[in-house]
């Protein structure tokens, strides 16, 4: 069991609204110290709401939020500097340096230290490039500096909001290393919200599904991959002949048609090669049969269509 210590973030019946629209109705999320936190929902779902009310961003109309066991209005100044956030794209002076910026972003933080800025450069690997202008950056050495930013002061919160929106591949692989590291190395906890699920999938260790403003489940990485079910798909023009083929002769109920064109078959002591061998036989034609996992985003597919 948990104690309340071990959380570095957590809020208790959290609740904004806009006008008529409750944009987050009485949210519990548990972030524990060291953990990789994804934050998962349609545009519109209420994570972006939600990250603003943890960042001191935007008030909630009710509801606590604790950092590290304390409330943080009773002491809102001290706990807020122990988190650092980037919301969307960072806010940069195209004609200064990294450096530059970064020295800019620490007086108005009001940090007194110069070194925390080499500190940050040296989190983010943009050392080599401190006296770049950032008009010369690529968008991911753009929201490397942005986290940067963040990281000034040494938070031990790092909160993040699309932070790979828009990054080629290559740009995706390094925000998530560099995440990684943060983490691991400097023991940062850290709460990332995506659409892109199967990069949060590489990521996070527990995931909070948030639709229509309700936080619907958390769940630990280990329990995703436990009901992530394992299936047979088969791509078939002659959906209902496969269905009663495979009623009749492999005594199963347990599948789902999808559209007109693909079954996918659940039970685990189904044999692909026998199923494919069956077909072939007795002249069902089928363009064809695989073994498949339901990913991160078909669970959370799943989940919302049932709510």
């Amino acid at each position: 069991m948990c104690r309340v210590k071990d959380f570095a973030l957590k809020t208790n019946q959290l609740t904004k609204q806009y006008k008529h629209n409750k944009a987050l109705d009485n949210v519990n999320i548990h972030v524990k110290k060291g953990e990789i936190y994804g934050l998962i929902g349609m545009n519109g779902a209420g994570k972006t709401t939600l990250i603003r009310l943890l960042a001191g961003l935007i008030k909630p109309e009710s509801g606590k939020i604790e950092i590290f066991g304390e409330e943080v209005e009773r002491k809102k100044e001290i706990l807020r500097r122990r988190i650092g956030w980037l919301i969307e794209s960072p806010s940069l002076y195209l004609n200064r340096t990294a450096y530059e910026n970064l020295e800019i972003e620490r007086l108005h933080k009001g940090i007194s230290e110069k070194s925390s800025i080499d500190n940050a450069l040296k989190m983010v690997n943009l050392v080599d490039v401190k006296n770049k202008k950032t008009k010369e950056f690529s968008l991911g050495m753009k929201q490397r500096l942005g986290i940067a930013m963040a990281l000034l002061g040494d938070p031990q919160i790092l909160i993040l909001d699309e932070p790979t929106n828009g990054l080629d591949p290559v740009g995706i692989a390094d925000i998530r290393k560099m995440l990684q590291n943060l983490n691991k190395n400097y023991g940062i906890t850290i709460l990332i919200s995506s659409h892109m699920l199967s990069e949060l999938y590489q990521l996070a260790g527990i995931y909070g599904i948030v639709h229509k403003g309700k936080l619907i489940e958390e769940i630990k990485l280990e329990e995703l991959n436990n009901r992530c079910q394992k299936y047979i798909h088969i791509k078939t023009n002659e959906v209902q002949n496969i269905v009663e083929m495979i009623k009749a002769n492999f005594s199963t109920n347990n599948y789902k048609i999808i559209g007109n064109s693909a079954i996918n078959l659940y039970d685990d002591h189904l044999n692909i090669n026998e199923i494919s061998s069956f077909m072939h036989e007795n002249g069902i034609k089928f363009e064809g049969i695989l073994k498949k996992g339901e990913s991160l985003e078909d669970y959370y597919l799943n989940l919302i269509e049932g709510k």
